[in-house]
């Protein structure tokens, strides 16, 4: 008796083993579990059965496998990787609609990109698919999509093309363009992706704006940071979009060394040129005055500034205490908003009570 039962739970133990290997069985490419039949249209038009390892004909009638072969079959308009379930109500097996639309297939923009330079993407996941589904690029820039097996692309199942590629529930895309030749231009890629598209925008480094802000402050701006602050608060206020930095220096820093050095043109925001680029901003005269603000309007007056034509700091004895201070025991050196030589920004000094404009630089 004891035999018996220790040999009954040995059969029960192997049984539940059996039953938990079998349901934990799948088949690959398309990943699916034991007892999964799916509609192969490529590349010979058969019904597969996942035996729990690999894919195999299902032998209807003859056991020739192909659509023909099979009884009790109502098919309509198959596509590749579409399953096919029993229908109670006809007694028939049909196949299974295929949601063809996935979760997302946006790409992030790119802003700021240097001109005629090939660029790629972010990865993104394919997700809440049914089916393959065809994956294409279109637009400016000569663009192409690949199809990854993982998040890196270190597996690529189809290399870049601008052909239509066949893109499986889980798997990866990536695209990539070649920049427009112009400043500011942007390059739209759209990516269909099954009943799905969306536009990958790749926008080029444009010219850097500049303006005299419209309202004015005593030397205490809270230092270097504060002066960028308020800059920043100016351009946004006028919806410009873009980081904004005061030219400004106090006994540590520069303008020189705290703004970025443009290769492009400076232009005020009513695209009046002050200057082709760095060098040319810092030679010692401008194209043109800077007096216009945030909003467009002619303004005059002075700027805090502590720098040299060249972006230099003329050092502590006159930056308000490092743009600190307000009162009329220390003094400030600015620039004047009047000229175009070496005076908009080198002028004069006065009282670190006086309100002064800021000259505002995108980055």
């Amino acid at each position: 008796m004891i035999f018996r039962s220790v040999s009954l739970l040995f059969s029960y133990i192997f049984i539940l083993a059996f039953a938990s290997t079998a349901a934990q069985a799948q088949c690959a490419d398309p990943v699916a579990v034991a007892g999964t039949q799916e509609y192969f249209e490529a590349p010979d038009n058969t019904f597969k059965f996942c035996n729990g390892t690999i894919w195999v004909d299902m032998g209807g009638g003859g056991g020739g496998g192909s659509l023909g072969d099979l009884t009790d079959v109502d098919i309509t308009n198959p596509q590749d990787g579409q399953p096919l379930v029993y229908d109670s109500a006809t007694s028939t097996w049909v196949n299974a609609a295929c949601d063809n639309v996935p979760n997302s297939a946006a790409f992030t923009d790119l802003v700021e990109q240097s001109l005629s330079t090939l660029v790629t993407s972010n990865i993104i996941q394919i997700t809440g698919i049914g089916c393959s589904v065809d994956a294409y690029i279109s637009g400016d820039g000569s663009p192409q999509i690949r199809v990854c097996d993982d998040g890196t692309c270190s597996s690529v199942d189809h290399n870049w093309t601008a052909s239509t590629v066949s893109v499986d529930a889980d798997q990866y895309i990536q695209a990539r363009l070649t920049t427009s030749g112009s400043q500011a231009t942007t390059f739209t890629g759209t990516v269909a992706v099954g009943g799905l598209s969306d536009p990958w925008l790749v926008k080029t480094v444009g010219p850097k704006r500049v303006f005299a802000t419209s309202t004015t402050y005593t030397g205490n701006l809270g230092g270097l940071t504060g002066a960028d602050a308020k800059c920043q608060e100016r351009a946004d206020a006028a919806s410009l979009g873009g980081v904004f930095k005061a030219w400004l220096s106090d006994s540590s820093d520069s303008a020189s060394s705290r703004l970025n050095h443009s290769t492009l043109n400076y232009l005020l925001v009513n695209d009046t040129l002050i200057a082709s680029d760095w060098d040319d901003l810092t030679d010692g005269d401008l194209h043109a005055r800077i007096n216009v603000d945030e909003l467009g309007n002619t303004v005059n007056g002075t700027a805090w500034t502590n720098t040299s034509r060249t972006g230099a700091s003329r050092g502590s004895t006159r930056s308000c205490e490092d743009w600190t201070f307000e009162l009329n025991t220390q003094d400030g050196y600015h620039g004047s908003l009047a000229w175009a030589d070496y005076d908009w920004t080198e002028a004069d000094f006065n009282s670190c009570s006086g309100n002064r404009r800021l000259y505002c630089f995108e980055q």
